[in-house]
């Protein structure tokens, strides 16, 4: 078996695209068990106000056009 290296897990917005169904937040529970040395989860695909709400409680970095739609490096804002 081969001990994989990662620093950022990426979930994908398929999970919640019918809002945080019990079977996505069993996975976002298990996921941020399973990374308790403080990598980063990123959850892509929030776009409406109730799935940012369902999310804000955990720990994780959100991203989706709830918050901006895609922009060129330049225009970003950090």
């Amino acid at each position: 078996m081969t001990n994989l290296k990662y620093d950022t897990l990426k979930l994908d917005k398929s999970l919640i695209d019918e809002g945080l169904r019990p079977e996505f937040r069993a996975i976002l529970l298990a996921v941020l068990e399973s990374t308790r040395d403080h990598k980063r989860i990123v959850v892509e695909g929030i776009e409406t106000k109730e799935q940012f709400d369902a999310l804000k409680s955990f720990p994780i970095i959100g991203q989706g056009y709830y918050f901006s739609k895609p922009l060129p490096p330049e225009e970003m804002q950090l």
